[in-house]
């Protein structure tokens, strides 16, 4: 018995005057005697049954047209809402998986997913396909249903962040008041949308977070900083290290920015992405240590060890040797929070070499002694020599700050970094897990 069998036209029941949807259900089975393959009649041949309540019939109708054409996403999405609409839950997260294993990109089925996820109890894996779906959907236009699901995936993720910024932040609270932790609560709050952050200069614009009430100030002093002495002195010593590393054998410098060539971003840094025009090598690169160099470096690591360096899991200390080949300028960019400082200690700065500029006010390099600015403002760099520039670029924590905002400022940073790292690899599973389940 075929699919369409038990599916009969009571010709006796239809009413004399002229039915449109009748007729068009009778084109459709006529469609299907002669093409009992034809996905658009068995799809819409699906529509009639559901306005029907078949429930069944639907879900069986659309079985056979996704097993009819398995390469079309869309086929994947219709069945696993319509098994998610009926309580079938886990068979829709199989359906709606598979969808995404042919279209990762598909920001509606993404979507669907996360709230499949959700209503099925998978709470870490739905907030994961939120996070994913609003990262991808940042900044562009999206038409309204999917601007409405995206708003909902937004407005969940952000209880989910509220909750999890209050518990990593209740023991600092216990035991300092919450007064200690007002500017760290305004960049919590900024940063998960809840308040808008009002800039206190124009050119200043963290990409991640944002602490209100710092001064303005691009640029900081070296005097400011008692053990910057103690960096400028040992320059001879680092220079060498540092030479000693880009003459050793294997790669030891690589392009600073590595972005797939059709990554939105990659754009804005121009001829840099991918290019040894602007080459670093790192000692420290989120925190994380990469020995290969640091052992090639000894006299550097032991200075590194006593300097106060800012110190996050995940976010710092940042320590790296920065190449700027001749004629390279690093266009304008923003860091990430501006609860930090950069610290440039210039190494080897031929003659006329050019300038760092942050908020519109430039700098320039004299070897072994430091620039320090805060990289959340706009700032750009370039070298208009004929030689190499290089200078040890290292991260400090914004002096402006106190002990309490530091460390409410680094369970913040780590609180969030732990959630959609975690979330994100959820979701970034699903996709083999759930079908290889089946």
């Amino acid at each position: 018995m075929s699919d369409m069998d038990d599916i009969k036209d009571d010709g006796a029941a239809r009413p004399l005057e002229a039915d449109p949807a009748h007729d068009a259900r009778l084109a459709c089975l006529a469609d299907l005697k002669r093409e009992p393959n034809d996905p658009t009649a068995l799809t819409q041949l699906a529509e009639f049954e559901l306005a029907a309540g078949n429930m069944e019939r639907v879900i069986a109708l659309l079985t056979r047209v996704r097993d009819l054409q398995p390469t079309d996403v869309s086929r994947y999405h219709d069945l696993g809402m319509m098994l998610a609409q009926v309580g079938r839950l886990d068979e829709a997260g199989v359906e709606l998986a598979r969808g995404l294993l042919l279209g990762p990109d598909n920001l509606l089925l993404r979507l669907h997913m996360g709230m499949v996820d959700m209503a099925n109890g998978r709470q870490l894996r739905a907030f994961g396909h939120y996070l994913l779906a609003l990262d991808q959907a940042r900044n562009k236009p999206q038409p309204p249903l999917t601007r409405t699901l995206l708003d909902q995936a937004a407005q969940a993720v952000t209880s989910e962040q509220r909750l999890r910024i209050s518990a990593c932040l209740s023991g600092i609270r216990k035991s300092h008041g919450s007064a200690a932790l007002r500017r760290i609560d305004e960049c919590a709050a900024g940063f998960i949308g809840a308040r808008r952050n009002r800039y206190a200069h124009p050119k200043w614009r963290p990409d991640v977070m944002y602490i209100p009430d710092l001064p303005p100030k691009p640029f900081y002093e070296r005097e400011d900083f008692e053990w910057i002495g103690v960096l400028e002195a040992a320059t001879p010593i680092i220079r060498k290290e540092m030479i000693g590393l880009l003459e050793s054998s294997g790669p030891a410098f690589e392009p600073y920015i590595q972005l797939d060539p059709d990554d939105p971003a990659a754009d804005s840094w121009g001829g840099l992405n991918r290019s040894m025009q602007w080459s670093t090598s790192h000692l420290f690169r989120h925190g994380k240590p990469y020995p290969a160099n640091l052992d090639k470096c000894p006299r550097t690591r032991e200075l590194l060890d006593d300097l106060p360096l800012m110190r996050i899991p995940g976010h710092g200390p940042e320590v790296v040797f920065s190449q700027l080949k001749p004629g390279a300028h690093i266009p304008p960019h923003y860091g990430s929070v501006n609860g930090r400082l950069i610290v440039h200690l210039p190494l080897i700065v031929p003659p006329d070499c050019g300038a760092l500029r942050a908020a519109g006010e430039s700098r320039k390099w004299v070897e072994g002694r430091c620039v320090i600015f805060d990289d959340s403002f706009e700032h750009d760099a370039w070298n208009s020599s004929k030689l190499t520039r290089v200078v040890m670029l290292l991260d400090i924590w914004n002096p402006n700050l106190t002990s309490v905002e530091r460390d409410g400022f680094s369970a913040l940073l780590v609180a969030m970094d732990e959630f959609g790292d975690a979330a994100r690899a959820e979701a970034s599973q699903i996709t083999t897990s759930a079908v290889d389940s089946t």
